[in-house]
């Protein structure tokens, strides 16, 4: 449905604009939060989402991950990344 609805240029507009219009959640996110980001992230700079982590009040651990991409969950090397941490920092932050 979303394909057929959206298929068009002028399609993706309600997506994007749902992303840039939204209220910032960095004063709202108050539990502990393990941020990955990918060194090759053509999205957002590593310098730019580290700047953002560093507002959040009980960031556990901030870690830039060499090679990886914006969908570091679903790609190498985040996946590999995320599968150590996570663990790590549920049983620490529980």
């Amino acid at each position: 449905m979303w394909i057929k609805r959206y298929a068009e240029p002028e399609g993706y507009d309600p997506a994007f604009n749902c992303l840039l219009n939204r209220d910032g959640i960095d004063d709202k996110i108050n539990v502990p939060t393990l941020v990955l980001h990918g060194a090759e992230d053509p999205v957002i700079p590593a310098e730019e989402a580290k700047q953002w982590s560093s507002k959040l009040p009980k960031l556990w651990k901030f870690e830039i991950v060499e090679r990886g991409v914006h969908h570091l969950s679903l790609t190498e090397p985040g996946d590999e990344i995320a599968a150590q941490l996570v663990p790590q920092f549920i049983k620490e932050t529980l």
